[in-house]
């Protein structure tokens, strides 16, 4: 049985008779470290598989001059507490490169949202920029661990 997130993936993408890739969507939500191409799904799928991880939501990062290119929140459930190394290493996994200096992280409480209702891609890059050094210095030594 396929995943929903086979499915989706499938909707979301299609080559043309060139075989060019076509992706629906933003095209900065599409980033590529050491040669393998990442979306937003390929990052919050193995975050949202960790059991102290409610919800997760990653976006291409405001401070690319910097080396980041995802920005991400984490949610955990109720009473639980993130671990930030345990998610770059979950991370690192499922993608199959080192993310550790491509993607800055952040727990909240909630995904921050406009008026509008929808993510607020830019609060989430100040959460992220604005992540305590401990969790700069966990994400570096998650693979020493």
């Amino acid at each position: 049985m396929r995943s929903y997130v086979d499915v989706l993936l499938d909707q979301l993408d299609a080559h043309d008779e060139n075989m060019h890739l076509h992706v629906l969507g933003r095209a900065a939500d599409v980033a590529e470290i050491d040669g393998i191409v990442i979306g937003p799904a390929r990052i919050e799928t193995p975050l949202c598989a960790l059991p102290d991880v409610r919800y997760a939501r990653a976006v291409a990062s405001a401070d690319v001059a910097r080396g980041y290119l995802w920005d991400v929140v984490v949610v955990p459930w109720a009473g639980k507490r993130v671990d930030i190394a345990r998610c770059v290493r979950a991370l690192a996994s499922a993608c199959g490169v080192r993310v550790e200096k491509a993607v800055r992280m952040a727990v909240v409480q909630r995904v921050p949202l406009t008026e509008q209702g929808k993510v607020n891609r830019a609060a989430i890059g100040r959460l992220c920029a604005q992540a305590s050094n401990a969790d700069v210095v966990s994400q570096e030594a998650a693979y020493s661990a």
